[in-house]
């Protein structure tokens, strides 16, 4: 995915079950609901500290993703939410 890339919009890779790896952008600020959802196959991804915005369920159903990121410890933990309080991340 080419740096320029700040959005990835609802459901753009939504039950793309073959889709293994992906690289995102480093500038990417937005990741839409169910954006990636039903990838069965996405096995890891690193999430650029650019992120501000995960919407519901962007990686539901990806049983054998593992999600990357250099989030900082606020005394509560690594903890990634999305849009609706729902933890994608807990490292």
């Amino acid at each position: 995915m080419p740096d320029s890339v700040t959005e990835i919009d609802d459901g753009a890779f939504y039950n793309c079950s073959n889709l293994q790896k992906i690289t995102l952008s480093k500038n990417l600020i937005r990741i839409g609901i169910y954006a990636f959802s039903g990838c069965s196959e996405l096995r890891s991804l690193y999430l650029p500290d650019s992120i501000t915005s995960i919407g519901h369920d962007a990686f539901g159903y990806c049983s054998k993703l593992i999600l990357y990121s250099h989030l900082r410890d606020d005394g509560y933990g690594d903890v990634l939410y999305d849009g609706y309080g729902d933890v994608l991340y807990d490292g």
